[in-house]
């Protein structure tokens, strides 16, 4: 009975060592790896030069379009704000609230409010 007991540690003992070795990885890979950019080279196509430029954009004949006038006025107000803040304004714009009303609950300047509302093409009150 001890022997039967000790023959099957034994075996137990040799696959546990045997799945060990196996499983086990170099912590480094021998010799040099190849850098991602010259593996990404070989395997990309060779590039065109003359299909990468882009056409150039021309202005139309009046001139270069004018800034967006209030959107970009506000733009500073609402920049003072944090994500957390931003994103809190922007539920409440979502839910239909109206600009004072997203100020005080959120806890911000309402000009801050008014231009993130504007940024987004949104009017007071307006639900999406």
């Amino acid at each position: 009975m001890l022997t039967t007991l000790l023959a099957v540690n034994v075996l137990c003992l040799g696959a546990a060592l045997l799945l060990l070795t196996r499983l086990a990885r170099p912590l480094a890979p021998e010799g040099n790896p190849e850098p991602f950019a010259r593996i990404l080279a070989e395997v990309a196509p060779p590039a065109d030069p003359a299909a990468a430029q882009p056409e150039p954009v021309q202005d139309p004949p009046g001139g270069p379009p004018p800034p967006a006038g209030p959107v970009a006025e506000d733009a500073g107000a609402a920049a003072g704000l944090t994500l957390a803040d931003r994103l809190a304004v922007i539920r409440h714009m979502l839910q239909g609230r109206g600009v004072e009303e997203t100020a005080s609950l959120v806890r911000v300047p309402p000009e801050a409010v008014r231009a993130l509302y504007l940024q987004h093409a949104r009017r007071e009150g307006a639900t999406c």
